[in-house]
């Protein structure tokens, strides 16, 4: 007898969130070259590429909601006030025991947004950059604003060591991952 696979409920933002941080991975390590890339590495940022000299954090956000919360503030201590402060910090290039601040931070969208989020971009760091992910031509990224250099120190140790460690845990996940699809089928 064979057992059916079941398959699970991936809420489309989800679905399409990991489509894009695959688009991005692919884009930063084969079409830019950079050593080593990861996701929710450095800062838990959805995507780090580190190279020699530079480390770029890039956050994918997939609605202008999910853009807007970004920025935003409340007065109770959450996720999103930890966000502001780090944005805040990145504009002044603070360096703090809590995070590491990259070379350079990109957002990523979908095209369908992009114009959005470009115009909202403006008032806020305009160090930032901006990737655009286009899911109608092969999954492709591209470079709607270039991101600056937040600054120009280039990546020490303890951050090579951190997205290292970060590859390695990827790596045990996918193969666990593996292990387990084919004791499904088993």
């Amino acid at each position: 007898m064979v057992r059916k696979r079941k398959r699970l409920f991936v809420p489309r933002s989800l679905d399409e969130s990991n489509k894009i941080k695959t688009a991005l991975m692919e884009y930063f390590r084969y079409k830019k070259g950079m050593m080593f890339v990861c996701s929710e590495g450095i800062n838990n940022a959805d995507i780090n590429a580190l190279d020699e000299k530079c480390l770029i954090e890039v956050e994918i956000k997939i609605s202008k909601q999910d853009f807007q919360k970004e920025f935003k503030t409340s007065l109770v201590l959450n996720i999103w006030d930890l966000k502001a402060r780090k944005h805040r910090n990145y504009a002044t290039s603070i360096t703090s025991p809590f995070y590491i601040v990259p070379n350079k931070f990109y957002f990523c969208v979908p095209e369908e947004i992009s114009a959005w989020a470009l115009e909202y971009l403006k008032d806020k760091n305009p160090k930032y950059g901006l990737l655009v992910y286009k899911n109608k031509y092969l999954d492709s990224i591209s470079v709607m604003k270039q991101a600056r250099h937040l600054h120009e120190t280039s990546p020490n140790i303890k951050v090579l060591k951190k997205v290292a460690k970060r590859l390695s845990s990827e790596l045990i996940i996918e193969r666990r991952k593996q292990k387990q699809s084919i004791n499904l089928y088993n």
